[in-house]
């Protein structure tokens, strides 16, 4: 015969103080990554940097280089290919804005052909003409801003952001420094000199 053990739907204590503290905890942490964001990223970055240059500063050693030596062309090294990576960013970019209004005319035969067939669908009807009616008005938008010979005055004010992370640390000496005469000038636009 078996016996049918009945348990208390109450909760027990213990398990629910400890899933309190758990989630006070994971809170904390949260909240630190948060707060402590401008100082943890470099921090980071430079770990996984270190982890991946490793190998081959280990293997620069293992031939018999120094230590020194080693790191000083590892980093060399990566930043070379760091700034040739970003070279070629660069002109792909700089191709791909000249190359922009060919595109442009080949997207637009591309519309033509479709538009003359039956694919013709509502969608893109409507979007084009959303487009012709946003640059209908920017063209009337634009004369009737600033009349011929007259323009208005724009009221700009120029606020200076809160230091962060470890701005707040750096602000003093920098701002000491821009107002010392033989130090600020390698630091001038920094911090404005103190009055």
């Amino acid at each position: 015969m078996t016996r049918l053990v009945l348990r208390s739907p109450r909760v027990d204590a213990g398990r629910l103080g400890a899933l309190a503290y758990g989630l006070i905890i994971a809170s904390l942490i949260v909240a630190l990554l948060i707060l402590g964001r401008e100082i943890i990223e470099p921090l980071v970055i430079a770990a996984l940097l270190a982890f991946i240059l490793s190998p081959l500063i280990r293997r620069l050693r293992h031939w018999g280089l120094w230590r020194v030596p080693s790191v000083v062309l590892t980093v060399l090294f990566a930043l070379t290919l760091l700034s040739a990576l970003g070279a070629i960013i660069a002109l792909q970019i700089t191709q791909l804005a000249e190359d922009l209004p060919t595109y442009e005319t080949n997207l637009r035969t591309k519309i033509r052909a479709l538009g003359a067939g039956s694919l013709t669908s509502g969608a893109l009807e409507r979007a084009s003409g959303t487009l012709k009616d946003l640059q209908e008005e920017i063209t009337k938008a634009g004369p009737a801003a600033a009349p011929a010979g007259h323009q208005r005055p724009v009221l700009v004010e120029v606020r200076q952001p809160e230091p962060r992370g470890l701005e707040s640390i750096v602000g003093p000496p920098a701002a000491f420094a821009a107002g010392n005469d033989r130090i600020g000038r390698a630091v001038p636009d920094l911090y404005p000199a103190p009055a």
